[in-house]
């Protein structure tokens, strides 16, 4: 019996039946007096039935569960699956802007190479003494910055004031 509301049915009618069925069988009367005792009777208790239809109830919840807890694991799965691929993107695009800086990184090592062997400067000080030239160059700019102001201002040679007031222009003073 696929359907067992009927059997519920039965089954409770039957329970409601037990107890005219003691006081018959008490007074020596059979269960034929009470059809839905004697149907029911001879195979199970009403009790054991209604256990029986109680048990399918609760597999066919939690059967509902399971579908229930399955899809959202599913639909948990779809989530992960998209940041996994988004992560992939952001990893790949990552690894495209490490190997842009890698390159940019060594050309400036190799453009500080070649400014150091242009000033003879020795490249295993750690870049100390390329920055000691540096400043000293910086310095020795501004002083020549200077006197080229002093000329532009000072000199009575007209073409010596115009050719300093045009490297001051130059430079940016």
């Amino acid at each position: 019996m696929s359907d067992y509301r009927e059997m519920k049915q039965i089954a409770e009618a039957a329970q409601a039946e037990e107890w005219l069925w003691i006081k018959l069988a008490a007074s020596g009367h059979g269960r034929e007096n009470l059809p839905a005792q004697s149907a029911f009777q001879c195979v199970f208790t009403p009790e054991v039935a209604l256990v029986m239809i109680d048990e399918i109830d609760r597999i066919k919840r939690s059967e509902k569960n399971d579908a229930i807890a399955y899809m959202a694991a599913i639909d948990r799965q779809e989530e992960i699956r998209a940041d996994r691929d988004e992560v992939r993107d952001e990893n790949e695009a990552l690894r495209k802007d490490l190997e842009s800086h890698k390159r940019m990184l060594l050309a400036a090592a190799c453009d500080l190479g070649a400014i150091g062997q242009a000033l003879n400067s020795n490249m295993d000080a750690d870049g100390d003494e390329l920055l000691g030239m540096l400043i000293d160059l910086k310095s020795k700019n501004t002083r020549m910055l200077g006197w080229i102001d002093d000329i532009s201002r000072t000199s009575v040679d007209k073409c010596a004031v115009m050719g300093a007031r045009q490297l001051l222009k130059e430079f940016g003073q």
